[in-house]
């Protein structure tokens, strides 16, 4: 071996922060880019998968019915539930505000052209009828709560097909 052949130990190396901190940037921008991308897509099919509003109104009246009144003194608490079921749909399907009183779901309606004059009467009709029985202590026959039913129903697949753009 010759002395020539021997080298003396090399200095530190200082590594280049500039071109590492580009990598490191590079990467980050690529995983959030990354997340970004599943999180919207995710979040697309979630949205995909909720079911109309005449579907959910409808399945409510299902249950609703088939859980029955349970005797007189629950046929408000019944009623309540009804009407919220279709309140709940209209404001869905056509964007009404959350909380409204019976008489400003009505003045909405009468502001839609896409209802005509038979729908908005059966709807008004309807919510006239749940408030006397909510509010005014009417006490509906067995026929009178299965057409409530009925109408509630018939209201649902009447406007299905008319949501607002």
């Amino acid at each position: 071996m010759r002395s020539s052949d021997i080298r003396d130990i090399k200095g530190l190396i200082t590594p280049d922060f500039s071109s590492s901190l580009v990598i490191v940037i590079l990467c980050l921008a690529i995983l959030t880019g990354l997340f970004l991308f599943f999180f919207f897509v995710r979040r697309r099919k979630k949205r995909d998968q909720t079911p109309p509003p005449h579907e959910i109104a409808l399945a409510a009246i299902e249950a609703l019915k088939s859980k029955g009144p349970g005797g007189q003194e629950k046929v408000k608490e019944y009623y309540a539930d009804l009407s919220h079921i279709i309140r709940r749909y209209l404001r869905d399907q056509y964007c009404f505000a959350s909380e409204m009183t019976t008489e400003e779901c009505l003045f909405q309606l009468e502001n839609l052209r896409e209802l005509s004059s038979e729908k908005k009467d059966l709807i008004r009709d309807f919510l006239i009828h749940c408030d006397l029985v909510k509010f005014a202590e009417r006490r509906p026959s067995p026929v009178e709560i299965e057409d409530s039913f009925r109408n509630g129903q018939r209201i649902i697949d009447l406007t299905k097909g008319t949501i607002l753009q």
